[in-house]
């Protein structure tokens, strides 16, 4: 299974940048896994740029992927939850499960509608690079519950 995420706009904070490498690694143990930048919009209302933003997620993602937008209305799962999900995908017929984080605007409506589940982090508002960290922890923590090395504990 091949594992995609795909966010708007490259990572500027190198501290983060450091940080999505090593857990990009850690996940690429046990799935392909890739990364996939969107072009942030900077021309136009929030409404164009979001929409243009969209556009160019929507060109990211292979038809009949799995889609999961980090988005505040988005199912809260814990830990377990959530590896269970991974797991339950992974056995499935989709060749790829591609995850979506939005730039500061959010993420598009059209991209939203059209996205097979809506995830959220928590309740509380991060900076989106945050989110790209703790995505990737939480893809490698699932990773590590389903294989039962000890990381979970």
């Amino acid at each position: 299974m091949k594992i995609k995420f795909v966010w708007v706009g490259k990572t500027r904070d190198e501290r983060v940048r450091l940080l999505e490498a090593d857990y990009l690694q850690r996940v690429g143990h046990y799935h392909r896994c890739e990364v996939a930048v969107a072009r942030a919009a900077h021309d136009g209302s929030d409404g164009r740029r979001l929409e243009d933003e969209g556009r160019e997620i929507a060109s990211k993602v292979a038809r009949g992927s799995y889609t999961i937008a980090l988005h505040q209305s988005g199912a809260e799962m814990d830990s377990i939850e959530f590896a269970r999900v991974l797991g339950m995908l992974e056995g499935g017929s989709r060749k790829e499960i591609v995850f979506i984080i939005g730039g500061h605007l959010g993420i598009d409506r059209r991209v939203l509608d059209k996205a097979d589940r809506r995830l959220s982090l928590s309740r509380m508002t991060f900076p989106h690079e945050l989110c790209r960290v703790l995505l990737l922890e939480q893809v490698y923590r699932a990773c590590s519950i389903q294989s039962g090395t000890p990381y979970h504990k």
